[in-house]
């Protein structure tokens, strides 16, 4: 059973991904399918140029707004001691379109100006020993100064947008776009990620209707390394999504899950069978008592009650048992997931009633199927 709980945990922890966010539901990923004469198959990247976010939001009118991220991993310095740090450069509407809790700073301006830093709290508190650094400088390596214009609290929730820290974007800065970057969309397929707030009440085909003719106007017509599709998949999907290439953090196709979901069915039942030939072989000692019972006046229904109930109470017992060893399961499958699926931790959420309600009728259910048969 507590294999069983460990599967529940962790299908729920993907499918909760980026659920926080208010307008998740027109938060969109858009994503890009290249092709080459030397391979003519589909090659599908979570990157696109970066001038696409520009593009959708001037010539799709289903766009209300836009952030473009390009991932970030390097060495903050202060005081000569330098930091390691990882995050993205971040549009300035990133706060428009996400909502991180930012702890100080203003989410309207905090990316608007350029060499300014967002960070996490527990950032702060590693390179500066304090959480309220606002209008501290840090000097990025590679980049030059930047002035800290908001601290927000590190997410409980997951999130495929991972970060410690955003920086803003400055277009002239050649330490973060190169000219031919801005300029040619041939040049840049494997550094930005577009996210698209939709409008309210849009449609759909609509939009994605509109992405012909947006890459025949832009992309030049190249051989190698062709555009020839957008995609786009909620933001709530990425984390289950199909395969991409180059894609934004870790991700389990959909199928993974559905594998587990099955195998978890099939040690359930196993454990199911291997209680019901128990629970048969135990009926036939107690058929004296089955009989006596019937002799002083119990009904079938009374006597299968008891055979359901007995079931039951040994299945919650079970659950208590299987709750303890789930601490140990946990710990250890958190340990071995970088290896497996890369960075997907998971956690037993102890402070949510809701996961405790699952975990009761997983072992209500348990019971009543194991005791059934018997009864």
């Amino acid at each position: 059973m507590s294999v069983c709980l460990l599967i529940i945990i962790f299908g729920r922890q993907l499918l909760s991904y980026d659920n926080f966010h208010k307008k998740s539901g027109r938060i969109f990923h858009v994503y890009s399918d290249y092709k080459a004469d030397i391979n003519p198959t589909s090659n599908l990247y979570a990157t696109t140029p970066f001038n696409l976010g520009t593009a959708l939001k001037d010539e799709s009118p289903e766009v209300e707004d836009f952030v473009t991220l390009n991932r970030y991993s390097g060495k903050v310095i202060k005081d000569n001691n330098k930091y390691e740090v990882y995050g993205f450069y971040a549009s300035g509407s990133f706060f428009n379109l996400f909502d991180f809790k930012l702890l100080k700073g203003n989410p309207q301006t905090a990316l608007e100006k350029i060499n300014s830093i967002v960070i996490t709290d527990e950032t702060a508190e590693r390179i500066w020993g304090a959480k309220n650094v606002i209008g501290k400088l840090l000097i990025i390596e590679g980049a030059g100064e930047f002035l800290v214009t908001g601290i927000i609290e590190k997410p409980s929730s997951p999130s495929m947008i991972d970060f410690e820290v955003l920086l803003s974007y400055d277009v002239n800065n050649p330490g973060m776009l190169h000219e031919d970057q801005k300029t040619n969309w041939n040049n840049n397929i494997r550094d930005f990620y577009t996210f698209v707030l939709l409008k309210e009440n849009v449609s759909l085909s609509n939009f994605t209707n509109n992405f012909t003719k947006i890459i025949t106007k832009h992309y030049p017509e190249v051989n190698e390394n062709k555009l020839t599709a957008l995609n786009i998949q909620n933001i709530r999907d990425i984390a289950t999504g199909p395969f991409l290439d180059n894609q934004i953090k870790f991700f389990i196709p959909a199928f993974v899950i559905y594998i587990l979901g099955a195998l978890s069915l099939v040690i359930l039942f196993a454990a199911v069978f291997n209680y019901v030939g128990l629970s048969i072989a135990r009926a036939l000692k107690r058929s004296r008592e089955v009989g006596v019972r019937k002799v002083i006046g119990a009904v079938r229904s009374q006597i299968l009650t008891q055979f359901l109930i007995e079931a039951v109470i040994i299945s919650l017992i079970s659950l208590s048992l299987a709750v303890v060893i789930l601490t140990w399961l946990v710990e250890g499958f958190n340990n071995l997931t970088p290896i497996i699926f890369t960075k997907s931790q998971v956690h037993p959420q102890i402070s949510d009633i809701s996961l405790y309600a699952a975990f009761i009728f997983f072992s209500l259910l348990v019971g009543v199927l194991s005791g059934l048969y018997p009864a």
